[in-house]
């Protein structure tokens, strides 16, 4: 208590918790006040509060926060009587959020446990994804039901669960704009490259976060990442220049570059997200309901500039016009546009549930580890790929997916 009392008598005036578990000093007062013993915070003129105060032994328990994130940052649950809707809010995310606190003494196992849900249901969305790119159907419409699907659901279920909107909940843009680019790449690399190589990168943007992570907060690489990093490096250098990868599949490569980067940068937004105290199912409903709006703007545009090009093609085409729809009608027979849209509600399902896990793991674990975790989506794919679609891969292929897996693996190990 001797430091406690020394920065009491540094700081006549207010003296608050930061968010870092010490004390500071402010010119302004805290606008939150909690109670350390049952880690409870709430309005300074909290009723509940009064009482306890009024009954003797509160006041040397009692701390100030400068706002809420704070609070929440260092456990603090609000207070059900001064603050109602955010208890509840609170109350909903102990039902399909785990308690993570209690996880991080047991060594975070519940939160490996999540993660590894997340990652299923990654994987079963980037199965979904790889079967009908080989379908004639509207990539567009397709990915536009997936997060019409998202969205619908993340709101339906806020309608019950009373998450809390905040103004944190608009990083949930963010994350929509580039969990739309990452999808739509990821697709698109599914649908023109090896099955096998763009599953490889979908387990890469580990290293998008964990770097991100150290450049925005500090997180700081031990020597364990900068090996695992070099290893996943060589990886992907080794199947890179496999004897048999010729140069007409290069196209995939970048997609799949595009879906490492992307997806890394979704898990960053999603993290920051989190710190500005936004709620799950609020930014799942922004995130989806953004990228619901990029997908049917895409797919206007490109039925757009295919009927200007049909019609600035003169009539002198007219009868090659009708072959290729003619062709168009044929390949694409049982895949309406409403059975392609419903077809992208149905694997939208597998994609929010998996955000669902995921968002608060980011909340009250390690990034990267949490990032890691659920990047290893990439092992069902790849299971998927060699026993079912029977893909054929190179020894240095099969080499440089093992060596890769291993660096992912020791990433998840390091941090």
């Amino acid at each position: 208590m001797g430091a406690t009392d020394d920065l009491q008598d540094e700081c006549p005036r207010y003296k608050l918790l930061g968010a870092d578990g010490r004390y500071f000093c402010s010119e302004t007062p805290g606008v939150l006040g909690g109670y350390k013993r049952s880690k409870i915070y709430g309005r300074l003129d909290c009723s509940s509060a009064r009482r306890a105060i009024d009954n003797g032994d509160y006041v040397k328990h009692r701390v100030f926060f400068a706002d809420e994130a704070t609070a929440v940052a260092l456990g603090y649950r609000p207070c059900a009587v001064c603050i109602p809707l955010a208890y509840q809010a609170w109350k909903a995310r102990e039902v399909f959020e785990p308690e993570y606190e209690e996880a991080t003494q047991d060594g975070g196992m519940n939160v490996v446990c999540i993660c590894s849900w997340s990652s299923i249901c990654f994987g079963i969305r980037g199965i979904l994804y790889q079967w009908t790119s080989q379908r004639p159907v509207d990539r567009n419409l397709l990915l536009c039901g997936v997060y019409v699907s998202g969205a619908l659901i993340a709101f339906t279920m806020n309608l019950f669960v009373g998450n809390h909107w905040t103004n944190g909940v608009w990083f949930g843009v963010l994350m929509g704009l580039f969990s739309f680019i990452a999808n739509g790449s990821m697709y698109k690399g599914f649908a023109v490259g090896k099955a096998s190589v763009i599953a490889l990168f979908t387990g890469l943007p580990p290293l998008v976060v964990v770097t991100s992570a150290y450049l925005l907060w500090r997180e700081s690489l031990n020597p364990l990442q900068l090996i695992g990093f070099s290893i996943v490096l060589i990886g992907i250098l080794t199947i890179r220049y496999a004897n048999d990868l010729k140069q007409g599949q290069f196209v995939g490569w970048q997609w799949g570059i595009l879906t490492m980067l992307f997806f890394g940068f979704t898990d960053v937004s999603s993290k920051q997200a989190t710190i500005a105290a936004a709620e799950t199912l609020p930014v799942l409903t922004v995130m989806y309901g953004t990228g619901s709006l990029c997908f049917a703007f895409l797919m206007m545009r490109c039925r757009y500039s295919r009927k200007k090009m049909m019609s600035d093609n003169g009539a002198e085409r007219s009868a090659q016009r009708s072959e290729v729809a003619s062709a168009n009608q044929q390949a694409q027979k049982g895949w309406t546009s409403r059975r392609t849209f419903l077809w992208g509600m149905v694997v939208g399902i597998s994609n929010i549930v998996g955000m669902i896990f995921v968002v608060p793991a980011f909340r009250d674990g390690v990034t990267g580890i949490v990032s890691a975790i659920s990047a290893m989506n990439v092992l069902i794919v790849l299971l998927y790929v060699q026993f079912y679609l029977k893909e054929n891969l190179s020894k240095r292929e099969i080499s440089g997916i093992a060596v890769t897996l291993a660096g992912i693996l020791l990433i998840r190990l390091a941090t």
